[in-house]
């Protein structure tokens, strides 16, 4: 899943010059031999993750499970109903995201979301448990691709994403070229 979600921030990455541009820097700020740990906490690498998550998490709905009555908008739900919380839809609230249909890591910079507002991998007691693994995973990849490999990425007219299966994936495959330096 990561790989998935990792091609979707390549996308943003590569079509936007000025975000590839600042995160290409800030990596480059790394000392020669920098430990993973010193990777990882790259703040403007960090938010170019959570703005990728937010925009297209994995996992687009959190289904649960009522253990006791609860009532919403009017309408009375019972235990042992079944809920659902769109994260597509609480990610491009535009009482909370300013702007939410574009793509803006620098959001994630100053500001901090509570797990009401951003929660790409659920929350409470149901968060995900590899939560902090996969944010890792994906700041060491999109690193790792941006500091060796040079892309040149040819996106479709087409890139929303779509369900499949239980997972978000990109509409469309896009193509890109290594160009050799």
């Amino acid at each position: 899943m990561v790989l998935i979600q990792a091609t979707a921030s390549l996308y943003y990455i590569f079509t936007h010059a000025e975000i590839k541009n600042k995160l290409l820097s800030e990596l480059r700020t790394l000392p020669e031999g920098a430990d993973i740990d010193q990777l990882i906490k790259l703040p403007y690498l960090t938010a170019v993750c959570r703005e990728s998550l937010r925009i297209h998490p994995i996992v687009p709905i959190v289904l649960r499970t009522l253990n006791q009555p609860f009532e919403y908008r009017g309408q009375a739900l019972n235990p042992g109903d079944t809920i659902g919380l769109s994260l597509t839809l609480l990610h491009s609230n535009e009482t909370r995201w300013q702007e939410p249909h574009l793509f803006n890591p620098e959001r994630f910079l100053n500001q901090h979301y509570t797990q009401y507002e951003f929660a790409p991998f659920g929350g409470g007691a149901r968060r995900c448990l590899g939560a902090a693994f996969a944010l890792y995973e994906m700041k060491i990849l999109l690193a790792t691709i941006l500091l060796n490999i040079n892309l040149e990425i040819k996106p479709p007219k087409n890139t929303l994403p779509h369900l499949y299966g239980m997972i978000m994936k990109p509409r469309k495959i896009f193509w890109g070229t290594v160009n050799k330096n």
